[in-house]
């Protein structure tokens, strides 16, 4: 069995609110090579039956500490060549993986790749303390671990 370009981390604790969504994001990606890698830290909601419905998904048992610690089990366990990763609570735009991979393999120094963040607010979600509600009008270069590969 090959295995896969892309190895996707998403450290998850009773996310079962979220994942969903997030996991759908992934599954309508234009670049399908890739693996799912739900780390999770002792989930007691439906987190891991939600993770269980989706193809190509792997549960890790977190044993490290913290969300670091759940980013460094998913990386030990990855089989794919390129790791990224997101939040249980984030999505990501359909071609966000074919955007990221179109560099690798262009240029002989390329070894990363940055994507740009659009923050929202679910409709009834007020925003949190100090947020700038200015940031919800556009998108901007995201230096932030779920928008790099």
């Amino acid at each position: 069995m090959a295995l896969p370009a892309v190895s996707i981390v998403i450290p998850t604790l009773n996310a079962g609110q979220f994942l969903g969504d997030a996991l759908n994001s992934i599954v309508i990606q234009t670049f399908t090579d890739y693996e799912i890698l739900i780390c999770d830290g002792g989930s007691t909601d439906r987190t891991l039956e939600i993770a269980a419905a989706v193809p190509r998904t792997r549960v890790v048992r977190q044993q490290d500490i913290g969300l670091a610690g759940a980013w460094n089990d998913g990386i030990r366990a990855a089989a794919g060549k390129y790791i990224c990763f997101l939040d249980s609570d984030d999505l990501w735009a359909s071609d966000c993986l074919e955007n990221h991979m179109a560099g690798f393999g262009t240029d002989i120094g390329f070894w990363g790749s940055i994507g740009h963040v659009e923050f929202f607010l679910e409709e009834d979600q007020i925003a949190p303390p100090g947020f700038k509600m200015s940031l919800l009008e556009g998108n901007y270069p995201a230096y932030m671990p779920g928008c790099f590969m």
